[in-house]
């Protein structure tokens, strides 16, 4: 365990660094890399390759190869409800898959799997910053789906007020759910609220 951490961390890290860098391709080359070393050594499945493909995913997504990233995040969901199926990290992935199915347009797919990801932070850490975002995102996502307004309402204001109060007004998660919002009283037609949620 110990070196599987030690080297797994060091090509998580240069993934991330890279992706961030918008270094693309190496970015992928690395997790790649590090996912086939984990296989050889620790098997199919092991604990560690959800990161891996979840790094992957993010890649994905920051390319705008949404059908790939929904590939890449299904696949680290499974590997990590397969180790730990009721665990924070559960929310996170499942989340990760929600966002890249709305960005694919697909809101109808990403409702049901924000809904989990808010149960499982709901349930195992409440006073966590994601989720609020998540609950953001749900409520978004409700609205882009043809949901019901009043809902998503509710869900898009306590994920804004948990944001505000974790990042403040200004920060850029708080600023997408704001928007969240003025989007929601936009499509209701309630134009004065809309004014309020406007950057």
């Amino acid at each position: 365990r110990c070196i599987r951490t030690s080297y797994t961390d060091v090509f998580l890290a240069m993934g991330s660094v890279l992706t961030s860098l918008e270094r693309y391709e190496e970015a992928t080359a690395v997790y790649e890399r590090s996912y086939a070393m984990n296989e050889r050594l620790f098997g199919p499945d092991n604990s560690y390759n959800m990161y891996i493909v979840n790094g992957l995913g993010s890649v994905a997504e920051e390319t705008g190869d949404y059908a790939l990233a929904v590939e890449r995040y299904a696949e680290a969901r499974r590997v990590v409800a397969m180790h730990y199926p009721d665990h924070p990290n559960l929310g996170i992935t499942t989340a990760n898959l929600a966002r890249a199915h709305g960005l694919a347009g697909r809101h109808d797919l990403a409702v049901p799997l924000y809904r989990e990801a808010v149960d499982i932070f709901g349930r195992h850490i409440p006073g966590h910053w994601r989720l609020g975002r998540m609950r953001a995102n749900l409520g978004d996502s409700i609205v882009r789906s043809g949901g019901d307004l009043a809902e998503a309402e509710g869900h898009i204001l306590a994920g804004l007020d948990r944001l505000t109060g974790q990042w403040g007004a200004g920060h850029p998660r708080t600023r997408k759910a704001r928007e969240a919002a003025k989007h929601l009283y936009e499509l209701w037609g309630k134009p004065d609220d809309a004014a309020k949620y406007a950057q």
